[in-house]
């Protein structure tokens, strides 16, 4: 973590590996500095030519940030080193999250989706990217076929049937569907709109 992040609130803790104990000396995927402030929620998977793929959440100084990037690293030792993080999905409006590499029926594909700041998760939505060189060069993100288009996909599994299943979760609007009237004073807080008066419920379920 770096210094200048210190004091704000949602960087109360210290989450440098540095200091910690391990019982086995420890393999640094990535560590903060002044480009990359933090890295949330890394997306680890082993890609077909043998080499591990490690996605990783940043931009900005938190999550959610308008600067919300999808940033890539790499092992060809398994894991014993790693390259050093690149930028590889940015959008020019919208914060873009990566939360799913499925690697265990083909192609792997990558599951990422981008969200309006000021509304937080509401607007949502879902997108899917293809490697066919592991992990080195990424298709155009595309919008997931058919309407369900707003949720967060994590882990997916394939049944001894062959079948595709995908745990998702999105929101449900219940009150505040013009969430705009509370951005201005969410924003001199630093805070989504979901913050100031909005009402969301969120939902649970599958992709089969």
């Amino acid at each position: 973590m770096t210094k200048e992040f210190d004091k704000d609130p949602f960087f109360s803790f210290s989450m440098d590996d540095r200091d910690f104990e391990f019982r086995y000396p420890p393999s640094v995927i990535f560590r903060a500095d002044a480009t990359w402030h933090y890295g949330r929620e890394p997306v680890m998977r082993r890609m077909p030519d043998g080499s591990l793929v490690c996605l990783i959440y940043s931009g900005g100084n938190r999550e959610p940030s308008r600067e919300n990037v999808v940033l890539i690293t790499r092992s060809s030792d398994n894991g014993a080193t790693w390259a050093k993080p690149e930028l590889l999905f940015r959008h020019g409006a919208r914060c873009v999250w990566a939360t799913e590499l499925f690697t265990d029926a083909g192609t792997p594909t990558m599951y990422l989706h981008t969200f309006s700041f000021d509304s937080y998760y509401y607007e949502l939505r879902t997108y899917a990217s293809a490697t066919t060189d592991s992990g080195k060069t990424w298709s155009d993100p595309r919008s997931l076929p058919g309407v369900a288009g707003n949720a967060v996909v994590r882990k997916g599994i394939v049944t001894s049937k062959g079948t595709w299943l995908l745990p998702v979760y999105w929101t449900q609007l219940l009150g505040g569907f013009d969430w705009s009237r509370n951005a201005a004073k969410a924003e001199e807080r630093g805070e989504p709109a979901l913050f100031a008066g909005c009402n969301w419920k969120f939902v649970s379920g599958v992709y089969r």
